[in-house]
């Protein structure tokens, strides 16, 4: 068995406030769901950030603590999260680039964006049951036996072969006042800052209809930052359960 945990949360100062439009019950967005329209919970943060603009969906990320979330968004409300999957996987989007005036008068490009996004509450609870019999087309030798062997006594004329049998496995998503939470269960049975305000371009990513959505984090790789995808999700219906 093996557990995966990945958490992160806000400052206590920010998840009181997102508690408190929580518990007012009257903080909602209108999620457009096929010919449903829902009331869900959601946070709404403003970030000077890239906006990522792809092939009918754009996208841009919002900072939790130590993580980022990077959410992208078909430009068609009935679109589902499959249609630009494999465009956000391949990383087949570019930054969207502007010229600005700087507080001197200075013109220069720029792809930073004053971003606002307004990402619902989700909350994901995944179960995986994979039998011997769909296992053996896949892992046909470890199926058969090899996984490990079991000493009933010391001596090892009396060992047992096992075999995997079955693999289960359990994952809870959930984002909400707190942050970003996830565990993720595996059983395998055997038998930047600015001196002076600039006036960045404006978006708004509203997330109100489906969506895909990355978890980052960065890393300083060779003196460069780099960002990891830890985990990426489609969120169809947020269905948030506190």
């Amino acid at each position: 068995m093996s557990v995966y945990y990945l958490l992160d949360y806000y400052e206590q100062g920010e998840r009181d406030y997102y508690h408190s439009q929580y518990l007012s019950g009257n903080h909602k967005l209108d999620y457009h769901l096929k010919d449903e329209t829902l009331k869900v919970d959601y946070i709404s943060t403003t970030e000077n950030t890239d906006l990522y603009v792809g092939n009918n969906f754009k996208g841009a990320s919002s900072s939790i603590n130590n993580l980022s979330m990077t959410y992208f968004l078909p430009d068609e409300v009935d679109a589902m999260p499959s249609t630009i999957i494999e465009e956000v996987l391949n990383q087949n989007y570019e930054k969207e680039t502007y010229v600005l005036e700087d507080e001197i008068g200075e013109s220069f490009e720029t792809s930073i964006h004053e971003v606002s996004i307004d990402a619902p509450y989700f909350s994901l609870d995944n179960k995986i049951d994979i039998s011997r019999a769909s296992l053996m087309e896949v892992l046909p030798l470890i199926t058969k036996g090899g996984a490990a062997r079991r000493m009933v006594d010391p001596k090892p004329e009396y060992a047992i072969d096992l075999f995997l049998n079955y693999i289960k496995q359990f994952s809870v998503m959930k984002y909400n006042y707190d942050g970003f939470y996830s565990c993720s269960v595996t059983i395998a049975g055997l038998d930047g800052y600015s001196a002076f305000p600039l006036d960045y371009r404006k978006y708004n990513l509203k997330l109100d209809h489906p969506y895909v959505f990355e978890v980052n984090k960065s890393l300083s790789v060779n003196n460069s930052m780099k960002s990891v995808s830890l985990i990426i999700g489609e969120i169809v219906n947020p269905n948030y359960k506190d």
